[in-house]
C-alpha cells in the first residue's frame, strides 16, 4: 500500500499552509485560523476570536487558541472539533482547485500526518520511525483520515 506522509507548514495538507477560503461569508487565511476562531466563538470568547482573525501567523493562531476562555476539552475535543475541521478542509479543497488536484493525485494512498507531538490529529511519530516499523504508528491520525474522506468527496 502507498503511504503519503506530510508534516510542516509548507506542506499543502498542513493546517498552517496559507490558502484562503470563505465559510459563511467570512474569509480565512488558512485552516488553522478557521479552526481556532471557531473554537473561540464556540466558547463565546469573541475577544480571542477577534485576535485570531487579526493575525496572519498560524503558530500565533494556535497559541491564541490554547487560551480560549471557559474552554472545556470534553465538550470540544472529539465530535465538535472533528466536524469543525471537516468543514474547514472541505472549504479549503473545494475552493482551491490547485490544492484539490494535489490531494486527488494521492489517489487511494493512506495519508498520515507525521507529527511526533500529536497523537490525536497526527500519527504521534515521525515519518522515519513509522516507516522503520512497517508504517505502524501510535497516534490516531485523524487528520490523515479526514483528508482521505475529503479526497473521496471531491
Amino acid at each position: 500500500d502507498v503511504v503519503v506522509y506530510f508534516f510542516g507548514y509548507r506542506h499543502p495538507f498542513s493546517n498552517f499552509y496559507k490558502t484562503s477560503f470563505t465559510i459563511c461569508g467570512r474569509s480565512y487565511s488558512c485552516v488553522e485560523q478557521y479552526y481556532q476562531a471557531t473554537k473561540a466563538r464556540h466558547f463565546n470568547d469573541n475577544e480571542t476570536a477577534t485576535e485570531i482573525m487579526q493575525t496572519y501567523n498560524p503558530a500565533e493562531m494556535k497559541e491564541l487558541g490554547k487560551n480560549v476562555r471557559d474552554f472545556k476539552s470534553q465538550q470540544w475535543d472529539y465530535n465538535t472539533s472533528k466536524e469543525v475541521m471537516r468543514r474547514a478542509q472541505l472549504a479549503k479543497y473545494r475552493q482551491n482547485s490547485n490544492l484539490s488536484r494535489v490531494l486527488l493525485k494521492t489517489k487511494k494512498a493512506l495519508l498520515v500526518e507525521a507529527n511526533p507531538n500529536d497523537f490525536f490529529w497526527g500519527a504521534g511519530t515521525t515519518e522515519e520511525d513509522a516507516r522503520s516499523k512497517g508504517n505502524i504508528f501510535p497516534g490516531h491520525n485523524y487528520m490523515g483520515r479526514l483528508l482521505e474522506s475529503v479526497r473521496a468527496n471531491l
